[in-house]
């Protein structure tokens, strides 16, 4: 796996196209705010108008103009929800700023059933782009969704490239949930291929859409090797990671993930003859970044919508009380808030709302996984309400649970949230968390905050890992722990009543690495 290089990439776009294309693909994946932010005067998320304007500058090319070159605009899912905006909207406004982005194409995430199948149907019945995934069907009787199982794409020449869509098993299980029928991915896939090798012997392109995990990912690219002969690029989403995987064993197929809310873009161009030589298929791809982005003059519709939503927002929220400021930091404190850094480990905003909780609580350990927060931005150093409006999106009444758990359930924990980079199940601790499982006994009961949400949905296995643990059932476990929710328990009220009391910490008090190889847990077989 490799990063790529940020440098020069607009530029690096012009030559792309005219390299004399067959089609231009330009993927994003897992966005959840329509709107810019910067911090320190540099732009931290370029927001959909930046991106919308990237789109043209593709779109008005001389070369594409010239050769008809299609350009395809593709999701890869996660965009109905979750944000602030999608709490009073229920995703309106991202339908609306991807009819305007002129989108063609996307596939679903997990989150995109967030609302339910009926909020689905009418989101997707206003977009202009289809719905692509090859393992999702409709319910049984009833036809919620057009979703195409693939796509054939055509330019002046003919058709060149087949697109689909394939769903991990997040998704699956909220679709499952919603009542939607699910298939197996790759049995899906190969009736897929079988039919796009009958009837369009030509096409040597295979797009694929992902919404998986990284495992799931590398896995399915893995078996695509092997069963699709062609060139294969394969667009993935949901671990909000970047991510390149190109093989010189493999030369004719690549992996590309990107990170959340536009901070990276994929171009992929194809070209019109239908051999490369090795290793130029990967030279066919440019990864945008945020501060590509910021190049780009914002789009005047995409950034009149953005303010339009912007003002109904603060219809709902209150201008005053976004306003609130919850605490100031030193002069040049920037607090991470990033979706990109918080799955990889603690993050200097992550101790401050762990230490919070544990200033409320009076408890030892705090747990708070990190796919709650949902922000994705940089916060400089006045903290504002209208910062908690966006990092949590959800302050429900009765956020906290406190239990009492073993050392040996708290290391089970850590261990299963630092299992894999990139996940929500990321756990950021409270100060001396680490210290306190070092110097206590296995069966050692200590006190442990956590979200509610945590263990009552087990997005994330934390209900199934204490299930195992007490030898039970994750029905038994979640009844049992619901009467340890701590009543009234506001987290936004709990960060603003215990921030005077917290200190900051700029620590990075654990990792994936700092896990692995933190001493006490070597010798621990649990």
């Amino acid at each position: 796996m490799s990063k790529r290089n940020d440098g020069g990439n607009i530029g690096k776009i012009n030559a792309l196209l005219n390299k004399n294309s067959a089609g231009v693909l330009v993927h994003i994946t897992d966005t959840y705010f329509i709107e810019e932010s910067s911090v320190n005067g540099i732009i931290d998320l370029p927001g959909f108008a930046r991106f919308c304007s990237m789109i043209d500058s593709i779109r008005s090319n001389h070369v594409v103009i010239k050769n008809k070159t299609p350009v395809i605009v593709l999701h890869g899912g996660d965009f109905l929800y979750p944000s602030l905006m999608s709490l009073y909207f229920q995703g309106r406004q991202m339908v609306d700023a991807m009819n305007l982005c002129r989108f063609n194409y996307c596939t679903l995430g997990n989150h995109d059933f967030d609302g339910g199948t009926e909020m689905l149907r009418t989101r997707m019945s206003e977009a202009s782009f289809e719905t692509i995934c090859a393992n999702i069907k409709n319910p049984k009787r009833e036809n919620v969704l057009e979703i195409s199982d693939h796509v054939i794409c055509y330019n002046s020449h003919g058709p060149f490239a087949a697109i689909t869509g394939v769903a991990g098993k997040a998704t699956l299980r909220k679709a499952k949930q919603n009542g939607f029928v699910t298939t197996d991915a790759e049995a899906s896939l190969k009736q897929i291929i079988s039919k796009i090798k009958k009837n369009h012997p030509k096409i040597r392109y295979l797009v694929v859409l992902s919404h998986m995990g990284n495992k799931e990912d590398i896995n399915l690219k893995r078996w695509l090797d092997k069963n699709w002969d062609g060139y294969l690029c394969l667009l993935g989403g949901h671990d909000h990671n970047e991510v390149i995987r190109y093989d010189k064993e493999q030369p004719r197929s690549i992996l590309l993930k990107g990170q959340s809310n536009c901070r990276t873009v994929q171009i992929v161009g194809i070209p019109r003859h239908s051999s490369l030589n090795d290793g130029q298929f990967a030279r066919q791809v440019i990864v945008m970044g945020s501060a590509d982005l910021s190049r780009y003059r914002p789009e005047a519709k995409i950034q009149k919508m953005v303010t339009q939503w912007e003002s109904e927002l603060e219809k709902h929220v209150g201008k005053s009380e976004s306003k609130t400021i919850i605490k100031r930091f030193k002069a040049g404190t920037v607090l991470d808030a990033t979706e990109l850094q918080l799955r990889k480990g603690s993050t200097n905003f992550g101790n401050f709302v762990a230490d919070c909780i544990l200033n409320f609580a009076g408890c030892d350990i705090v747990f708070v996984n990190s796919g709650h927060f949902r922000g994705d931005r940089k916060i400089g150093n006045v903290l504002r309400m209208s910062d908690l409006h966006h990092a949590f999106v959800l302050d429900k009444k009765n956020t906290l649970v406190n239990i009492a758990m073993t050392q040996k359930e708290c290391v089970r924990f850590l261990r299963h949230s630092y299992s894999e980079e990139g996940r929500g199940k990321i756990l950021q601790v409270s100060k001396n968390t680490l210290k306190i499982l070092q110097e206590s006994k296995p069966e050692k009961k200590l006190s442990v905050t956590m979200l509610w949400d945590m263990l009552k949905t087990n997005d994330d296995g934390f209900t199934t890992v204490l299930a195992k643990s007490r030898r039970t059932t994750v029905g038994k476990i979640t009844s049992e722990l619901e009467k340890h929710v701590i009543p009234n328990s506001f987290l936004f009220d709990v960060i603003k009543k215990s921030s005077k009391n917290v200190e900051y910490d700029p620590a990075i008090r654990a990792s994936v690495e700092k896990i692995r190889t933190f001493q006490r847990f070597d010798s621990m077989n649990y």
